[in-house]
């Protein structure tokens, strides 16, 4: 769920949330720290894992502020029991600083590009997780 999605209203999104975390789902704040409110988004959502936004990345090896705000952002995550995952990884050299920093877990080209083979075999239908929500609604 990235922070642009859930603004202005914060009922609906926690309850969907909720609700589909209850099935065993996980959700993740993606994007985080691009918006103006992130920490916010943070304490109200009950997400499980915070995707640290690719601009805060991309530099993270050369810009001292970005290192600093990348670890604050961790530290908070973590403390709020939420993993961190740092997005945009296009450089061998960010995992050193990232693992020093405490990011839990990494995204990006280096790692890894997508594959549709992945999702061939490994999927849920929509249709199914609605059902599932529906039922629990009730």
């Amino acid at each position: 769920m990235t922070e642009t999605a859930a603004i202005g209203n914060f009922k609906e999104p926690r309850l969907m949330i909720s609700k589909i975390r209850a099935l065993g789902c996980h959700f993740a704040l993606d994007d985080f720290g691009a918006g103006f409110c992130s920490f916010n988004y943070l304490k109200k959502f009950p997400v499980d894992y915070v995707k640290i936004d690719g601009q805060f990345i991309q530099n993270l090896i050369n810009d001292e502020t970005d290192r600093v705000l990348v670890r604050s952002m961790c530290e908070i995550a973590n403390r709020l029991g939420k993993k961190t995952v740092a997005e945009y990884i296009e450089n061998p050299r960010l995992i050193d600083v990232l693992r020093e920093i405490g990011i839990n877990y990494g995204q990006g080209f280096v790692l890894g590009k997508p594959e549709e083979k992945l999702l061939q075999n490994e999927y849920i239908a929509i249709e199914k997780l609605l059902a599932k929500v529906s039922k629990s609604l009730l």
